[in-house]
């Protein structure tokens, strides 16, 4: 009988030593799934580069550099919308398929302004070239960022060049999602045009 009481005590510890165990390794499983998951979460924030010897190294953290972003959006939009050739099918593509989709409908209801004004077809029968040199970007820092843009633009003719103030507006919402038509995941809201006003015109050498 006293054999059975010791047999039944350690089959007894041996139970709870075994629960313990499979707790442990419950614990320490979870532990490593969720460090797993929380470095995934921050490597989706980081970009790489690599070195002169091909080792990666972190070159920024997306998130501490959100400003530096929505200034290169801001950029982006401009540099597609403003600079324009005589062909009508690389503004149609660089306007409609690629810098409309950095900004809210304020971009397009600009745009249908400029196409009901027969601007684009002006530059494409009179083989006029736009050129966009942008001056500064002031962006806050706080989401959502307001954006101001200083530039020049020069319409080239044949034998002249009509120099133009740019000073643009707009705030750039943070939509945390990236795709390979808005690379920075923000969208230009509420955009304006301060100032487009004619400087001067000047004949070509």
């Amino acid at each position: 009988m006293e054999l059975l009481n010791i047999v039944e005590r350690q089959n007894k510890k041996i139970t709870i030593i075994a629960v313990l165990i499979a707790i442990a390794s419950i614990l320490s499983t979870s532990i490593i799934v969720l460090i797993m998951l929380n470095e995934m979460n921050k490597s989706k924030d980081t970009i790489y580069a690599l070195d002169p010897s091909n080792n990666a190294f972190i070159l920024q953290r997306v998130k501490e550099n959100r400003e530096a972003e929505a200034e290169a959006h801001f950029e982006k939009f401009h540099q597609l919308f403003f600079n324009l050739s005589p062909d009508p099918s690389v503004n149609k593509t660089n306007i409609e398929n690629l810098a409309l989709y950095l900004i809210d409908r304020s971009g397009k209801v600009y745009y249908d302004k400029l196409v009901a004004e027969d601007f684009f077809n002006s530059i494409t029968v009179r083989n006029l070239t736009q050129n966009l040199v942008i001056d500064s970007i002031k962006v806050t820092k706080q989401n959502p960022h307001k954006a101001v843009l200083w530039g020049k633009l020069y319409i080239i003719s044949a034998d002249a060049i009509m120099e133009k103030n740019l000073v643009t507006t707009g705030v750039l919402r943070d939509t945390r999602s990236r795709s390979p038509k808005n690379a920075h995941g923000f969208i230009i809201e509420q955009f304006r045009i301060l100032d487009n006003k004619e400087i001067k015109t000047y004949k070509r050498r």
